[in-house]
């Protein structure tokens, strides 16, 4: 036996009471062996400059994820890691209550490897009951055109930016800068259900930042073919890029680094799950140890099914009625003998909104 405790099993192919109202709550881990360990909260940019002990691309950072965002920010710094599993440290210096994190990595240069010590991160955030999305800025050692495809693994939790915004990279004289503060800030902002890189909601061009931008190997968005940005897109890769007719510059897109074929092949899609997740965490376990009624056979009997299809169906109306989701089904098999294994089933299937990635017109002449 072991002690008693809510599981949820993450389903993969199915594609009220409760409000998750933190859904903008982040943290910002940052690696750098020149900079000071230390753990802040913040609720202003200008609260970062304050503390006095940030670099000024860190202090950069924290000031575009306030240009969006208006949720508190937990920050930790280290001066080296270990697999960044002081990740974990920080979501328990958060409370627990940071739906996404940035990772600002600025010592050495990105490997694949990096994004499976984060999945592994973020499955054990997960098991304690806290699950958070991340978000990686780290300098590479070749061309973006070499970048690795970041869709050959499982990593559905960590999104790789590999834009920059090269006019402030240039004012600030750094070789590695990254935007891993605007992708936070976006996410932050973003309502649960919708894409960060929904056009009409995402510029991140303002005065100067953005002027100039392009990529973290220092290269310029201008300089690049678009059959390069298509292949750049394909391997799961996040930037920034332009659209003919509008002004302004807008994420590429929200890709998590796993392949298409995933349900969780976006930071959009769990962003949804993560709010599910813990709605329905805390509406169940307070009725962990409760008493269930059965029949013969140790079935159970038709109103406790009901009572905890209910139950479950409060804390994700309230998603559907805001908009986050586009439906969902609750479902409790009657033929479970939980008599015999104090266990009760209840299996949940979300129907996610879709995002319209592409939009194709069909224009021509009639009379």
């Amino acid at each position: 036996m072991s002690l008693s405790k809510v599981t949820i099993n993450r389903a993969q192919g199915g594609l009220g009471r409760i409000l998750d109202s933190k859904d903008g709550y982040s943290a910002l881990f940052v690696v750098d062996s020149a900079g000071t360990a230390g753990e802040y909260t913040f609720f202003t940019a200008q609260d970062s400059i304050d503390e006095g002990v940030f670099s000024d691309r860190v202090n950069h950072q924290i000031s575009e994820y306030f240009r969006f965002a208006s949720s508190p920010l937990y920050v930790k710094t280290v001066t080296s890691t270990t697999n960044y599993t002081e990740i974990e440290d920080l979501q328990r210096y958060a409370d627990g209550e940071a739906r996404q994190i940035g990772v600002y990595d600025l010592e050495g240069s990105f490997g694949l490897t990096d994004l499976s010590a984060l999945q592994t991160v973020a499955d054990n955030l997960e098991a304690d009951k806290t699950p958070a999305s991340f978000f990686l800025a780290k300098a590479i050692s070749g061309t973006i055109e070499a970048l690795d495809d970041l869709g050959t693994g499982l990593n559905y939790r960590t999104s790789f930016i590999v834009g920059e915004d090269l006019t402030t990279k240039a004012s600030l004289g750094v070789t590695f800068l990254g935007s891993v503060g605007t992708f936070l800030g976006l996410a932050s902002k973003t309502a649960v259900g919708e894409s960060l890189a929904w056009v009409e909601k995402s510029n991140v061009q303002s005065g100067s930042l953005y002027a100039d931008f392009g990529f973290i190997d220092g290269t310029s968005y201008t300089s690049k073919a678009s059959t390069m940005l298509e292949a750049l897109d394909d391997k799961k890769a996040v930037f920034f890029t332009k659209f003919v007719g509008l002004d302004g510059v807008f994420p590429s897109y929200d890709y998590s680094c796993i392949a298409n074929t995933s349900d969780f092949n976006t930071f959009q899609l769990n962003k949804v799950y993560d709010k599910a997740y813990r709605n329905l965490n805390t509406i169940y376990t307070p009725k962990l140890n409760s008493k269930l009624k059965v029949i013969e056979g140790g079935k159970l009997e038709f109103t406790t099914i009901k009572y905890f299809e209910n139950l479950g169906s409060q804390s994700l109306t309230n998603m559907e009625t805001s908009g986050e989701i586009s439906g969902f089904v609750i479902e409790i098999d009657p033929n479970q003998n939980v008599l015999a294994t104090d266990t009760l089933n209840v299996v949940v299937k979300i129907r996610p909104n879709a995002t319209g990635k592409f939009i194709t017109v069909t224009l021509g002449f009639t009379i």
